[in-house]
């Protein structure tokens, strides 16, 4: 099998995790403490006590008093190993895998060339490993599984973990930062400490053992995301890795975690020509969202014909410079759609046929163009079009459209008066449509409706709108 090995910067020696490996940081009660509770109870015992009378009463105070310091200890030991062993799922359980196992296993999945580079998150990962075996009986799941399991987790960290990386270096000054330097995850509770990688913190586990969810999102993750974690494969159905400093160009090894339902990408340094095609393989996701990345480019057919179940996708900041592919717009389950600052070009009619549609943002696409669509999806409630170079007046039809709560169109070239049907649209509470060229008066929408937000144009009749023009498009600035 091909090696997954990086190494960041070639012929530079990079110090991977925090000196090598972690310490073992205590996360139990403090003996100072469990000292506190214990003289606290002694003073109840103490106080409770009659005054003794002779020299047996002294000895019957004594034994008393022992008594009451060895229940004490053995109530503090017990306390003290139920936390330690205290999980929420059972750990150490009949015998253990052996290390010369865990090799053979590793071995055959990665290869040596991977795991014998001693300066590489890999052999990290593999040192630890090997020095921290599990149990065999733990988890119903192949043994073989749990290795890579485990070992795609430590990989994870020690490839994260106080690691520079491009972006660091020539955007936030550390050319030449040592370790210590660079940013330490947020939240590692658990993380190469805990025998059960079940327990360590942004982890869930199914009743197999499998890792099924893993949530480091905005925990400051430098480094790169490795390819290992490929190996999640088996369980991974939500990945959250928002927000983080990790740089990756390419990263393919995310299209062959095809369990996936949930995908956060947002505001993180992932590099690419437009979302990666692997990205076509994920049916199964649900919600995506890959926007403020660096996946500039097209966004290609065939990325999204065949994910049926796509119910929410984000692709703001991303500067697509082009139109949206049929397999998107007929995606049948979409319902969030999100586009903002996207570089879109051509007309909105595409809207029509998007008839799943709750709630879609398109805004600041300077190069969308054309007239508003007579027709909008039946399910629509909040529609955002504004910042964009949209030339038309109001249709007439958008009245009929019931659901609708909230509409932005401000800053536009949007023309002509509000129609008369727009009374009907009861549900309306958000209604701004300044910074445009419209005229007439708008009583009717007073009278008939209570809109929370009320934004028109300065030249409009209107003694129930919130503010008008600029005043309106100034305060949001």
């Amino acid at each position: 099998m091909s090696s997954l090995s990086y190494k960041d910067n070639p012929g530079e020696t990079s110090t991977y995790g925090e000196d090598a490996f972690p310490p073992t940081a205590s996360v139990f009660r403090s003996n100072d403490d469990n000292a506190s509770t214990a003289t606290s109870r002694r003073r109840k015992i103490c106080c409770c006590l009659p005054r003794p009378k002779s020299r047996r009463g002294v000895w019957m105070l004594r034994a008393v008093f022992a008594f009451g310091l060895l229940l004490m200890a053995v109530i503090g030991v017990a306390v003290y190993l139920g936390m330690q062993n205290s999980s929420s799922t059972p750990r150490n359980v009949g015998p253990l895998i052996s290390s010369e196992e865990m090799d053979r296993y590793l071995r055959q999945a990665v290869g040596a060339n991977e795991l014998e580079n001693r300066d590489s998150y890999t052999s990290l990962a593999y040192r630890w490993m090997l020095q921290n075996p599990f149990s065999l009986q733990e988890f119903r799941m192949r043994v073989e599984d749990r290795v890579l399991q485990r070992y795609a987790l430590a990989c994870l960290y020690y490839a994260t973990y106080r690691v520079n990386n491009d972006w660091l270096r020539y955007n936030q000054g550390l050319l030449d930062a040592q370790p210590q330097d660079i940013f330490a995850w947020t939240e590692s509770q658990g993380w190469l400490v805990y025998a059960n990688e079940c327990d360590w913190y942004g982890i869930t586990c199914n009743q197999f053992g499998y890792v099924t969810s893993l949530d480091l999102g905005s925990n400051e993750l430098t480094g790169e995301i490795p390819p290992q974690l490929q190996y999640l494969s088996h369980g991974l159905e939500f990945l959250n890795i928002e927000g983080n400093y990790a740089y990756n160009v390419h990263p393919h090894f995310l299209g062959k975690l095809t369990n996936l339902k949930y995908l956060y990408m947002k505001s993180s340094l992932f590099e690419s020509d437009g979302i990666p095609l692997v990205f076509a393989a994920l049916t199964n996701l649900e919600e995506f969202d890959c926007s403020h990345t660096m996946f500039h480019g097209p966004l290609r057919e065939d990325i999204f014909e065949n994910m049926a179940q796509l119910r929410y996708l984000e692709i703001s900041g991303n500067q697509v410079n082009g139109t949206l592919p049929q397999s998107l717009i007929s995606l049948p389950n979409l319902k969030y759609f999100y586009a903002d600052s996207v570089g879109l070009t051509g007309n909105l009619e595409f809207l029509q046929d998007m008839s799943a549609l709750v709630e879609t943002w398109l805004d600041r696409n300077p190069t969308l163009t054309g007239t508003l669509p007579t027709v909008l999806g039946p399910q629509l409630e909040s529609l955002s079009l504004t910042r964009n170079n949209i030339t038309s007046s109001i249709p007439n039809e958008w009245g009929s459209h019931s659901k609708l709560k909230h509409l932005w169109l401000y800053s536009n070239y949007l023309y002509g008066s509000i129609p008369h049907s727009f009374r009907k649209l009861s549900q309306l509470q958000t209604f701004a449509i300044e910074d445009n060229l419209f005229t007439g008066n708008v009583e009717h929408m007073c009278t008939d409706l209570s809109i929370s937000e009320f934004q028109v144009d300065c030249e409009m009749d209107c003694s129930c709108c919130s503010c008008c023009g600029l005043e309106c498009t100034g305060e949001r600035d």
